[in-house]
């Protein structure tokens, strides 16, 4: 059966490791969403379109239309036969798990969880230890600081996880596939 998917950071196996390729699709995640969030750029500020009102009484941005601005924007639409997969694994959001995207943003934007207290709910905020997770064999070039970064765009950046609506963070499903005598891999998104 022939596939239409839109995929995101589409490559060769080459010698990599499936742990290489887990990280890289996670932190290509990231850093794609840190763009969306951060950037002044009106075609990637659409990707904020809608607005939710959070358990904690305040608006945020986000909505389940952002899955689709997202593709929109970071996104590559392929067509592969189904028998050309090798492997797939999909990557769940659980809070201590290693391969989680909703840690792994955490990680790369710098952030922790602070649990949520008598008075206080749960709230993400900037390690003051600075400490962030980087990919060695992926864009590199934009884990570092995004040099137009506004206490606006910072502060979307730490509520990243309502990007997607409140309660809505994306799993990621990996994918190797064989086309011709080579393995390939990419990843996607969905609730």
């Amino acid at each position: 059966m022939l596939i239409e998917q839109v995929v995101f950071n589409f490559h060769e196996v080459g010698e990599k490791s499936f742990e290489e390729i887990k990280n890289e699709c996670l932190v290509s995640f990231a850093v794609d969403l840190k763009i969306a969030l951060t950037s002044g750029d009106e075609h990637i500020r659409n990707f904020w379109a809608d607005t939710h009102v959070c358990n904690d009484g305040q608006t945020r941005e986000g909505s389940i239309a952002n899955y689709k601005v997202f593709q929109d924007n970071f996104g590559s639409k392929i067509k592969y036969n189904s028998k050309s997969i090798v492997f797939e694994e999909t990557l769940y959001n659980y809070p201590e798990g290693p391969w989680s995207p909703k840690r792994t943003c955490m990680e790369v934007y710098g952030l922790e969880y602070i649990e949520p207290a008598d008075k206080t709910s749960g709230y993400y905020r900037y390690r003051k230890d600075g400490i962030k997770r980087t990919c060695d064999t992926c864009c590199t070039e934009y884990v570092g600081e995004l040099e137009d970064v506004t206490r606006e765009s910072e502060e979307r950046l730490r509520h990243f996880d309502t990007a997607f609506s409140m309660g809505e963070f994306p799993f990621i499903t990996i994918t190797m596939i064989r086309l011709g005598n080579k393995d390939h891999y990419f990843y996607t998104i969905h609730r």
